[in-house]
């Protein structure tokens, strides 16, 4: 498994490299169109390569999958710590109506209390 992992790693970058290699050409981004330039002066223009647009908003799609992914979660962490805590407080606390829980010392005691 972790050479399948190191494959695909490797085909990841080789196809990176040669994304990168094929788009370095300059592009103009610009955050406002030019119709609403009227609002900021400067307009926000940068000339990048477009590989760097690439990766950047690539990077953002992750991040944000990520990130969504994590909030859908929420839910289901909440409900299996809630199970593990029930469990454990069961096994730690055992009553009176659990006595599969009870050790032999504590037969003796539970004895002894009925015949009070």
């Amino acid at each position: 498994m972790r050479y399948i992992r190191g494959l695909f790693v490797c085909l990841f970058g080789v196809l990176l490299l040669l994304l990168c290699l094929s788009n370095q050409e300059v592009v103009r981004f610009q955050f406002i169109p030019s119709e609403l330039d009227f609002f900021y002066q400067k307009g926000l223009i940068f000339e990048v390569p477009l590989f760097i647009l690439l990766l950047i908003s690539t990077l953002a799609g992750v991040f944000l999958g990520i990130i969504s992914e994590w909030f859908r979660g929420v839910k289901t962490r909440k409900k299996r710590k809630t199970k593990t805590l029930e469990k454990k407080a069961l096994t730690d606390h055992p009553d009176s109506t659990n006595t599969h829980f009870l050790k032999e010392s504590d037969d003796i005691i539970n004895l002894l209390d009925k015949g009070k």
